[in-house]
């Protein structure tokens, strides 16, 4: 599992964990 974290368009932070399949993720708006 990888976490990576950025700034989304809107200027929010955004954190988002990807599992074994790439496109089970979870985005979390902070």
């Amino acid at each position: 599992m990888t976490q990576r974290t950025g700034t989304s368009s809107s200027g929010k932070v955004y954190s988002y964990y990807t599992f074994v399949h790439p496109e089970f993720t979870l985005v979390d708006m902070r």
